[in-house]
């Protein structure tokens, strides 16, 4: 079995059509339709024809881009999906789980929603589908949330349905919030991608070479924003007179360990110079 018709556009519009190769949210080089070298197919198609790795300034056409996925969706992920559970699915079932493993790899089938599926408890499988890998450098991400709720919509009812049309809003209103943090004026953040969005969006593409300049929030502009949007962590540290060379550099010093107003260094020298004045009337002494 194959992914259908309805199938195809069901990934292409949840992953989206970008031209320009750029960086996802967890810092890998993507394209296309999704395509990352870790698609065997895909780092075998690019070394092929462009003799390297995906990298920055690398570009696709919209046609080589469905062309590429056709293949892909054939040779690699449907294909992953064919061999793990044969002929027991109907097509918007197997439409569904290429889908998944589209986006997630084929690492999936053997999560708990794939071992429920292929026991042929299929309201289970759609029920865990909706928590399985929703999360991206350690953080939950609304967008994968949204999209195993739709890909276990499709599974459990056969609903390709319009579930995008939410999705779009809410992605608006996501880089509408990530521009805001930004500093750009982007007005309320209303889902709607007004005037003042498109040229605070614009403005933002301008600052990072891998975008296209176009003023629209596609994948790329939305994975760039929440890597430029993502808190800095910066470890404490406590003042350096307090630093022990056999821990790590980075550590948290106990509150109780030291004073938060170190002495004043005037006083810090006159209590040395009594000390040394000290020490010489208790040496004159000995040797008198």
């Amino acid at each position: 079995m194959k992914v259908s018709t309805k199938g195809v556009a069901f990934i292409a519009d949840h992953e989206g059509v970008v031209t320009k190769a750029y960086l996802d949210p967890a810092g890998i080089w993507t394209i296309g339709i999704g395509f990352t070298m870790r698609s065997a197919e895909f780092a075998k198609y690019w070394r092929a024809s462009r003799g390297h790795d995906l990298r920055r300034g690398d570009t696709m056409t919209r046609q080589e881009c469905f062309e590429v996925f056709g293949t892909l969706l054939d040779k690699e992920y449907g294909a992953a999906v064919a061999k793990k559970f044969g002929d027991k699915l109907l097509q918007y079932q197997h439409d569904a789980c290429a889908s998944v493993v589209y986006n997630c790899g084929a690492g999936t089938l053997s999560d708990r929603w794939a071992t429920a599926l292929a026991g042929g408890n299929v309201v289970q499988a759609a029920s865990l589908l909706k928590s399985t890998r929703v999360t991206a450098g350690g953080k939950r991400l609304q967008g994968l949330v949204n999209r195993r709720a739709a890909e276990a919509r499709l599974l459990q009812y056969g609903e390709y349905g319009t579930s995008q049309v939410p999705d779009r809003t809410e992605m608006i209103i996501e880089a509408q919030t990530m521009l805001a943090k930004l500093g750009y004026d982007v007005g309320p953040a209303d889902g709607i991608a007004g005037d003042k969005t498109r040229a605070a969006t614009l403005a933002f593409q301008k600052e990072y070479v891998d975008l296209v300049d176009d003023g629209v929030i596609g994948p790329a502009t939305l994975a760039t924003l929440k890597r430029a949007s993502a808190p800095v962590l910066v470890p404490a540290t406590p003042p350096p007179f307090y630093v022990d060379p056999k821990k790590p550099p980075y550590y948290e010093v106990p509150p109780d360990t030291f004073d938060p107003e170190p002495t004043p260094l005037p006083l810090m020298i006159g209590s040395a110079f009594v000390g040394v004045i000290g020490l010489a009337i208790i040496l004159f002494a000995a040797l008198s």
